[in-house]
């Protein structure tokens, strides 16, 4: 395709969960799937994804790093995660006003969004369990409420216990993902945005 302009350019954007990180290892972000099945889905046509995850980030430290971004670049589809390093520290709803402003910017800036619901992990002390149920209600509502944003379930797609069962096959430690989850989010992912890309392209 040479030096053609990308079709669609997609954001990925978040902290550690965006970025792959895998304690001791390379880096291998969820993306990484998701951009093999697009490519993959749409051969003739040039998808651009543009990750970037930091580790460590709260919702507060995203909001101005996400306005910089969107300030630089022009971005057709955002996908936007983020709230697991927040959960010890804000209450429910300041995370989902957090959220909110940054889903508000991505709206702002023109592109259609793909917003998801905090991860699963090791915790299942109940008062964690009910602020991250109640947060994802939350952000699941934002979607349906709202034109040109989606919602994905992360929590569900990619689970830590199964009838009480740890799911070693898809965990490098108590949050993160090993490659195999990061593959697996970005299969469950590609559901969502096989159809926002179809219609982008209008095929």
């Amino acid at each position: 395709m040479g030096n053609k302009q990308p079709v669609i350019k997609i954001l990925a954007f978040g902290n550690s969960l965006t970025a792959g990180y895998i304690k001791f290892q390379d880096d291998h972000p969820y993306t990484l799937q998701l951009s093999d099945l697009i490519t993959a889905n749409f051969p003739d046509h040039l998808i651009q994804i543009v990750v970037k995850g930091v580790p460590g980030e709260n919702t507060q430290d995203m909001i101005p790093r996400l306005a910089s971004i969107l300030a630089k670049d022009p971005y057709d589809l955002v996908l936007l995660l983020g709230g697991t390093n927040d959960m010890g520290v804000f209450d429910h709803v300041q995370i989902y006003e957090n959220l909110e402003r940054m889903y508000e910017m991505a709206k702002d800036h023109g592109a259609v969004l793909v917003v998801m619901s905090i991860a699963d992990h090791f915790c299942t002390i109940d008062w964690y369990l009910e602020k991250r149920a109640q947060l994802n209600q939350m952000i699941m509502e934002y979607a349906h409420r709202n034109e040109n944003v989606h919602y994905f379930d992360l929590c569900s797609a990619v689970p830590y216990y199964i009838d009480g069962e740890i799911q070693q096959q898809w965990w490098s430690d108590k949050v993160h993902f090993n490659n195999d989850g990061y593959d697996k989010f970005g299969r469950e992912l590609f559901v969502v945005v096989h159809p926002i890309v179809r219609n982008m392209l209008r095929i």
